[in-house]
């Protein structure tokens, strides 16, 4: 049952839970409340005094107070100085206060020299209070013009800092300057400006939809152009107008510089800036291509050898040699063919012959770490390698890295955006290797640079095709090239040293997606249970297509947690009904700052740690929780302490005993199992099927419907992606 409206003020005692501007919050009568509150100092609002709007409600978890605005009662003047200005104080507030009474502001404001009549203020500190105030002041009215239109106070911040004082001017003029930021959603900007009064077919309307309809559909489906025609229905469906406005869209589309629009008999239309980062990536590799290196002739089959622990393959050589040969190179390497022997040994022979800076990087910490592992070369991730700070890449055109080779591993993940920003930076006589299997999954967003650049002859490329048994009974890499080619392999049903099949067919024992969770469970226990000394991130990764259902990855991390790593004996708290304790495998989810420690020095305080972009896909174990602090202490991978808050769980962190197959994508894993049946059937091709199972380094099994597996090993992906690499645009406008 819900209340009427009505205001409450109250003393904050406590804070439940806070992500971003939502707050849930311990009242001093009591009273448990829930809603945003935009905090301009992000200061403690434990103490501080509200009046809340809203009404009383009552659910599952209870009766609250759910506020739809919350006013501060205590002293704004003095919340301002003791939350919003450091080094201030309780102490020096109330010294201000006292002396200045009702002229405080009008003092900071008009007269800030006379500051200096309070004891302890100096000039540098007046600097601090009146660039504070002037940043409170604005920032205060943005939030009271912008918070009614629930904007966050994240949104407000992102929105002054890209905008300053001039923000409310701006946005009354034009409110769809806010879509320029990045992080705001069209449509709440849109809701804005509508009620605003912006008529729905005006331009500027038009005009900012179809930035962030295309945008959205070149990250979905990885095209970065599509049909004019199929694109003007989608926005005016998308916008609520109807088709008389068609010709207005395709104006638009024909005359604005953020779109790059082909005029033929079946137009088509791309973001410019999306068409300029392939028109970079085509000139870069030409140019490149045609600087041949002086360095093939000086390596020979022993200098090969000399890096290489097994016998190296004529086809390992070739590609080797070919990669010696230019300043830009490909090796397509299928599973199980040698391609990091191969990276091992050119690596060495590029340092012997051309430089000693030389540097590899991948999409993941995982395969940059393995690939550091294996080659003895400093490696990173791309986003590491370029200096990303949030924002941008400190990295560019005109901060270049200063190595001489760059060794690109898992090529294949990389989107056209990533690709231009690491070629972009390197300098004309740097040797660029990249290095993939164009079997996997195409990359998240748009764009499918390496597999263009294989079908397009792009650069100088080598295949490495004969695949090498790890063992006698070893057929991980044999079944994955038969999947690659579209065929089921051979004796796939039958169990070998690192392949096992268990069967759990419908039409032979009734089974449902809940026997086959069953099994999944029982054979993952009894692993944990013969394997303690297991490595806890890389031991063991249930692998699955889809977030959602009985085989999701969201209730296979619960029912996983229960036996992998259960909370009744360890330090434990709960998030959104889900626990997590020490010695959890968790995933970061988002890129985003947080402080790090380079090793136990988090035991020490604070003071040890420096602020980093920690990057999606980053897997770690909880290795501390101090529920005192509401801190939990995560050591990634690449072995650095990354701190978060216990809010942040579920939102940015959250656990990986199971992982979707393309958030492992770049990673490798000692052993896997993978749930499969018909009821993922929309998801599975052979691209899906091979880059699972190439996941496994030791041993893998399946658990499903072989129905499903052959299915998926059959069914050839036809997925193709609209880039520009793989057109040839002067060719279609003649």
């Amino acid at each position: 049952m819900n209340d009427e409206i009505q205001k409450i003020t109250s003393k904050i005692n406590w804070i439940i839970y806070n992500n971003e501007s939502f707050y849930i919050l311990d009242l001093e009568d009591g009273i448990k409340a829930k809603g945003h509150i935009f905090n301009t100092g992000k200061s403690k609002l434990r103490g501080l005094v509200y009046e809340f709007t809203g009404r009383f409600k009552t659910d599952k978890y209870g009766r609250s107070f759910h506020f739809e605005s919350a006013t501060l009662k205590t002293d704004e003047m003095y919340f301002f100085l003791t939350s919003v200005v450091k080094g201030i104080g309780e102490k020096g507030a109330l010294a201000i206060m006292e002396r200045f009474g009702d002229e405080t502001a009008d003092i900071i404001e008009n007269k800030p020299h006379r500051l200096t009549e309070v004891s302890g203020i100096g000039k540098k500190r007046i600097v601090t209070i009146t660039e504070s105030y002037k940043k409170f002041s604005h920032i205060r009215k943005l939030t009271e013009f912008l918070s009614p239109f629930g904007f966050s106070s994240l949104m407000i911040n992102e929105i002054f800092g890209f905008y300053s004082h001039q923000a409310i001017d701006l946005i009354k003029d034009d409110p769809y300057i806010i879509c320029n930021i990045k992080g705001i959603h069209f449509k709440t900007v849109d809701e804005m400006a509508l009620k605003m009064g912006i008529i729905p077919n005006d331009s500027r309307r038009i005009k900012s939809g179809l930035i962030f309809y295309m945008k959205k559909k070149a990250f979905n489906t990885g095209n970065l152009w599509e049909y004019a025609d199929n694109l003007i229905f989608s926005v005016l469906r998308q916008l609520r107008l109807s088709n008389e406005f068609s010709e207005t869209v395709l104006e638009i589309l024909k005359s604005e510089e953020e779109f790059f629009f082909l005029d033929q008999d079946t137009p088509i239309v791309a973001l410019t800036e999306n068409k300029d980062f392939e028109d970079f990536i085509s000139a870069f590799l030409i140019e490149r291509t045609e600087s041949p290196l002086n360095i093939s002739d000086k390596i020979h089959d022993e200098d090969m050898q000399e890096f290489s622990s097994v016998k190296l393959s004529d086809m390992q050589k070739a590609a080797v040699k070919n990669s010696c040969s230019y300043l830009v190179s490909a090796i397509c390497g299928y599973a199980g063919t040698g391609k990091t022997t191969v990276c091992k040994v050119l690596m060495n022979l590029l340092k012997k012959h051309w430089s000693k800076r030389i540097a590899g990087c991948a999409m993941s910490g995982i395969a940059a770490r393995r690939l550091e592992e294996i080659t003895g070369f400093s490696c990173h991730t791309i986003h590491s390698l370029l200096g990303f700070d949030g924002e941008d890449f400190r990295h560019n055109e005109e901060n270049l890295l200063e190595y001489d080779v760059i060794i690109l591993d898992e090529a294949g993940m990389v989107n056209s955006f990533l690709f231009y920003s690491l070629i972009r930076c390197l300098h004309k006589e740097c040797i660029l290797v990249v290095i993939g299997d164009d079997a996997q999954l195409p990359p998240i967003g748009p764009g499918n640079v390496f597999a263009d650049i294989l079908n397009n002859d792009l650069m100088p490329f080598k295949r490495l095709t004969e695949v090498f048994r790890q063992s006698e009974d070893s057929v991980i890499n044999i079944f994955a090239s038969k999947i690659r080619e579209g065929k089921i392999p051979k004796g796939y049903e039958e169990s070998h040293n690192d392949w096992y099949f268990s069967m759990c067919n419908n039409d032979l024992y009734g089974l449902k997606d809940d026997n086959i969770l069953k099994r999944l469970i029982s054979v993952a226990k009894k692993f944990v249970n013969d394997n303690p000394e297991a490595d806890p991130v890389t031991g063991l990764q249930i692998l699955t297509p889809m977030k959602k259902g009985e085989l999701g990855t969201i209730n296979l991390n619960q029912m996983l947690k229960e036996i992998i790593n259960p909370a009744f004996d360890k330090t434990s708290f709960k998030r959104m009904n889900t626990f997590f304790s020490e010695g959890d495998k968790v995933i970061h989810l988002k890129n985003i700052e947080r402080k790090i420690y380079l090793s136990d020095e988090y035991r020490f305080g604070e003071e040890f740690a420096k602020s980093e972009r920690i990057f999606n896909g980053s897997i770690g174990i909880i290795e501390k929780i101090d529920l005192l602090e509401s801190k939990v202490f995560v050591r990634m991978y690449t072995k650095e302490i990354v701190q978060y808050d216990i809010g942040d769980f579920r939102d940015i962190i959250d656990h990986a005993f199971a992982l979707t197959v393309h958030k492992a994508q770049g990673s490798e894993f000692e052993r896997v199992i993978i749930p499969i049946t018909q009821a993922h059937s929309f998801m599975l091709d052979n691209q899906w099927l091979y880059t699972a199972l190439t996941r496994a380094k030791r041993g893998i099994v399946f658990i499903g419907e072989n129905r499903a597996f052959e299915k998926a090993a059959s069914n050839i992906s036809k997925k193709k992606r609209n880039t520009f690499l793989s057109i040839d645009v002067d060719t279609l406008m003649r």
